[in-house]
């Protein structure tokens, strides 16, 4: 289906939108009702892949399931969430998503990022996380986002948001 909607995409006028005919307006309609409907898994899905087929014959189905939706930025993002604390090397991030270095560095740099910056940025965020559950001491922030020196994650979480943890966390009520 993802190739018959690439091949029907030539035919249709490249605007961001397309024009809902009554089908599809079924289809969607139908699709949102299911619920209600108490149809089984199996007879769900073949509605499903109804819907898909007529937005494959539209040409924008494959937009919808484009590898290139999501930013590089936002899958490593993602990747590194799941441990914000480990000591990340760009070699072993490049073998994980099976691309060369400069292949990595090329995906970041069409987002406007580097690899030091999203992963900072991750660290942050779960910084602001852990302090919005408890009160712990900044050395203890600093070991569990990844930094070794209590005064380097200082430094950046200053850097980030224009304050220091101890401020910060003087604004946090528990």
């Amino acid at each position: 289906m993802l190739e018959e909607s690439q091949k029907n995409e030539s035919t249709r006028l490249h605007t961001h939108a397309i024009t809902v005919s009554p089908l599809l307006a079924y289809g969607f309609t139908f699709l949102t009702d299911m619920n209600t409907q108490k149809l089984s898994f199996k007879t769900q899905r073949l509605h499903l892949l109804a819907l898909y087929q007529q937005l494959a014959e539209l040409g924008v189905l494959h937009v919808l399931f484009s590898p290139t939706f999501a930013s590089f930025q936002s899958e490593l993002s993602a990747y590194f969430a799941k441990d914000p604390a480990e000591a990340y090397q760009l070699e072993t991030v490049c073998d994980d998503f099976s691309m060369s270095r400069a292949t990595l560095i090329r995906r970041l740099q069409r987002d406007g990022t580097n690899f030091r910056t999203v992963l900072s940025n991750v660290r942050m965020t779960h910084a602001l996380s852990l302090m919005q559950e408890k009160r712990q001491t900044q050395l203890d922030l600093a070991l569990q986002c990844g930094y070794q020196s209590e005064s380097r994650f200082s430094q950046r979480f200053h850097q980030q948001f224009g304050m220091t943890p101890k401020q910060y966390m003087k604004t946090v009520v528990y």
